[in-house]
């Protein structure tokens, strides 16, 4: 008979996934894990496998955190204020260090460049899951004549997204506030 598990596997991989997210994969090790979840490796091993299965895992776990962090903007009265008001709490995240990390998806897709097919497309979901969600608001805006006609709700969630992700390495590789600003500036600009 199995022995219960001594930990929360939710817990566990949460903590794995901002190691992940903080150090990267590669210089995520197997040790590191351990320290960082208070695992044992065995169960760790038992649980979710090795570490490129629990690097798979941590993945669609943030793309689970990020799908839940978007769901206000489906449910919103005014798509576009919502919109806007995302912007402006990046931003403000992005100034106090909030944000130092960047984006896991965007950080492990430039890491992991070619090599790893699995997790690609995980993270492709997870931007396309993004993107669907700005898609939807946008229509939605349009719909409630808060989105300037002449703006195509597809093109421009497109536009935002690509500024989104640039913006994420920009975070993590120069985050010099003023140009940040101005990205997000040029983003609320747009939804006018």
């Amino acid at each position: 008979m199995p022995r219960p598990k001594e930990f929360d596997p939710d817990i566990a991989l949460e903590k794995a996934m901002k190691l992940f997210w903080e150090k990267g994969y590669k210089a995520s090790s197997m040790t590191d894990l351990v320290e960082h979840t208070g695992v044992h490796r065995g169960s760790l091993y038992e649980t979710f496998g090795n570490k490129h299965d629990i690097f798979l895992a941590a993945l669609k776990k943030y793309g689970e955190c990020k799908e839940e962090e978007l769901k206000f903007l489906e449910d919103a009265e005014s798509p576009l204020a919502a919109l806007r008001m995302f912007f402006v709490g990046a931003k403000e995240r992005i100034k106090s260090g909030e944000m130092a990390c960047g984006c896991m998806a965007v950080n492990s897709a430039t890491e992991i460049f070619g090599d790893d097919k699995s997790a690609h497309l995980i993270i492709n979901f997870i931007m396309e899951k993004a993107e669907g969600v700005l898609y939807k608001a946008l229509l939605k805006a349009r719909e409630k004549g808060e989105l300037n006609p002449k703006k195509d709700p597809r093109k421009l969630s497109h536009y935002i997204a690509t500024l989104m992700t640039g913006l994420m390495v920009l975070v993590k590789t120069n985050p010099h506030h003023e140009r940040i600003d101005n990205v997000i500036d040029h983003i609320l600009d747009e939804l006018k």
